[in-house]
């Protein structure tokens, strides 16, 4: 009887998580957030309008306001390292990049001539911010000196990043997007496939890449020489997107909208926000922990990051189970497939990574015994399946 319950118990938390997706956080201001960004697992920032930064140290549960001299938008926000960030930001036609070298206690803020979008570091010294009528900047010395590159654009930019120290993209208000292979001394354009302009670029590898923006999300499987246009299944305005990895990623945007994928954008299954306010950044920590930021200062966040997902399979025919369920002390999986080779990890319901390992093929246990009672997700990964399976622990 009292595994029963257990199970019942557990059960309805896991019909809960999976139903409310994303919870809305306290952040303490009704301003526009824009951009959000973590540093680690605990320490994250989140900036917008009226020079509003804010920090949280607990993972999102108490946000504090940091000082800020500007009364301008912040569009956007990034750490390098733990201690080291850079803010940009819109004044009218104008602009400023801020930095800080103390964990985001106080800001020292320079002005632009051209009102700044975005910023990207690929290493401490090393940054880039883009902009207005197709301005691109970049700094070799921590943000002491920026020297303007050639974007040969006159159009608005809008998002920046970069997969190493040579290879950067950029997006903006024009179907082209721009890619650089020199550390961004030189821009070429490319075509994206769509009319509508782009909001958002994320490469999760080298190679594979996804730009978002009004009703459009489009993937390179060849570091950006060719754009497919997905199909999101529903139309509205995508402000950010995010990767975890190749397969696993996330869009937001316009009302609330929150879009995931656990197959590299095949198919894009939506997820409950619990917000209409519209979104325009999120940001994982891990493969579970994420935030998204937006209008009314509006924080939600998830650490049940699977959503509607938990059952998506990269191959339909795998039909992937776990055995027993719940489980007391060995699990093992079943599939009308051979299984082989199987790389698993365990995550807790905060997303914290507690247990990883392989197996060799379908007979091969594995030991929870350590583990407490509760509730887990497993991520299974080889060559031809990547699902996740929530597991009860008794």
């Amino acid at each position: 009887m009292k595994t029963l319950k257990l199970f019942v118990v557990f059960f309805f938390l896991g019909t809960l998580l999976r139903a409310q997706n994303w919870i809305t956080l306290n952040s303490g201001t009704d301003k526009y957030l824009e951009s959000v960004f973590f540093t680690n697992e605990f320490i994250g920032y989140a900036v917008g309008e009226y020079g509003t930064i804010l920090k949280t140290t607990d993972g999102g549960s108490q946000w504090i306001q940091q000082n800020s001299s500007s009364q301008c938008i912040i569009n956007s926000v990034f750490f390098p390292d733990a201690a080291t960030g850079y803010t940009v930001e819109t004044c009218g036609w104008q602009g400023a990049i801020s930095k800080s070298v103390d964990s985001g206690v106080y800001w020292n803020s320079s002005a632009f001539d051209y009102s700044m979008s975005s910023v990207f570091f690929t290493s401490k010294d090393t940054g880039y911010i883009v902009g207005a009528i197709g301005k691109i900047f970049k700094t070799t010395d921590g943000g002491t000196n920026w020297v303007q590159k050639v974007s040969n654009t006159t159009n608005n930019l809008i998002s920046v990043f970069f997969t190493n120290t040579n290879t950067g993209y950029a997006v903006g208000e024009s179907e082209k997007i721009l890619k650089s292979s020199d550390g961004g001394e030189t821009w070429v354009s490319m075509a994206s496939g769509v009319q509508t302009g782009l909001f958002s670029v994320h490469f999760p590898e080298e190679n594979i890449g996804y730009a978002v923006g009004p009703g459009a999300i489009v993937k390179t499987n060849d570091g950006g020489i060719n754009w497919t246009i997905q199909d999101p299944g529903i139309t509205g305005g995508f402000y950010s997107v995010y990767f975890i990895n190749k397969d696993t990623g996330y869009v937001v945007g316009f009302e609330g909208i929150i879009l995931r994928t656990n197959n590299g954008g095949i198919q894009w299954n939506v997820q409950i926000s619990g917000t209409t306010q519209t979104l325009h950044s999120v940001y994982f920590t891990n493969e579970f922990t994420g935030y998204a930021v937006g209008s009314n200062g509006t924080i939600l966040k998830t650490t049940t990051g699977v959503g509607f997902g938990i059952d998506d399979r990269t191959d339909p025919n795998q039909h992937l189970s776990v055995h027993p369920d719940p489980v007391k002390d060995f699990l093992s999986f079943i599939s009308p497939n051979e299984l082989t080779d199987v790389d698993f990890a365990i995550f807790n319901i905060k997303g914290q990574k507690v247990l990883t390992g392989k197996v060799k093929n379908a007979k091969s246990q594995i030991d929870l015994r350590m583990l407490e009672t509760g509730m887990y997700f497993i991520r299974v990964t080889n060559n031809s399946i990547n699902e996740i399976r929530k597991i009860i622990k008794e």
